[in-house]
């Protein structure tokens, strides 16, 4: 019984570490595997048309700051610019300049489709208003593609795992059965005559550490490297 008893407890040590080595693999894989994948999208986003870029990555929140940051109404309403529908606007000729300045500010040209007129003159219609919000978040976009498109050319870091080290306390609990129990998720068993050997995962910060009743509490330390080819 102690050799059979000596060779359940050797399994279940080398059971709990080969599992502990799988999901470190599995980790760090998954890990590299992310990071090759992020860097694939960054380098498809930098080729993307600016319209495709703004409209898959740009939050209509943001854009929406954008107009009321360039084109301010004169009250200083913080919910309205001086773009939306309705909005009066001057066109440039006879020596004034536009009013507000679209194309300074955000390389749009105002055409009449963009307009109305109304009582008090040429006012932006919501289709305008809408062309020139376009506009807007094509231009941020050009932005964030060209700052996209300088950090891939210096060159994007990776973090890569070349050593490290697996610490994990656990307990070994002997149970007196003849029932065979299917293997459960977390839980590594063992077989001998006339009992099951359990190997549990335990964290010492966590309350049921103080409460144990287990035959053996025993931790294992595993000392790593990584060698890429």
């Amino acid at each position: 019984m102690g050799t059979e008893l000596v060779k359940a407890v050797e399994s279940g040590f080398a059971e709990f570490a080969a599992l502990l080595i799988t999901e470190t693999l599995d980790g760090v894989v998954s890990s590299l595997l992310a990071q090759e994948q992020k860097l694939r999208e960054l380098e498809e986003a930098i080729l993307l048309q600016p319209d495709q870029f703004a409209a898959r990555y740009l939050d209509n929140g943001d854009v929406r700051r954008e107009i009321l940051g360039l084109f301010p109404v004169a009250e200083g309403r913080g919910t309205v610019s001086a773009v939306d529908a309705g909005q009066p606007y001057r066109l440039p000729r006879q020596g004034m300049t536009e009013e507000p300045p679209v194309l300074d500010r955000c390389g749009y040209t105002v055409t009449k489709e963009d307009l109305e007129k109304s009582a008090a003159g040429l006012v932006f219609s919501a289709a305008g208003g809408g062309r020139i919000a376009l506009a807007v978040a094509s231009r941020m976009a050009q932005t964030q593609q060209e700052s996209l498109r300088l950090m891939v050319q210096r060159g994007i870091p990776r973090v890569i795992v070349d050593s490290g080290r697996i610490n994990a306390k656990f307990t070994l609990k002997l149970e007196q059965t003849v029932n065979v129990e299917p293997l459960k998720k977390g839980v590594l068993t063992s077989l001998f005559a006339g009992g099951r050997l359990r190997v549990h995962p335990v964290s010492t910060r966590g309350p049921e550490f103080l409460s144990l009743r287990s035959n053996i509490t025993s931790e294992v330390e595993i000392c790593f490297k990584t060698i890429t080819s």
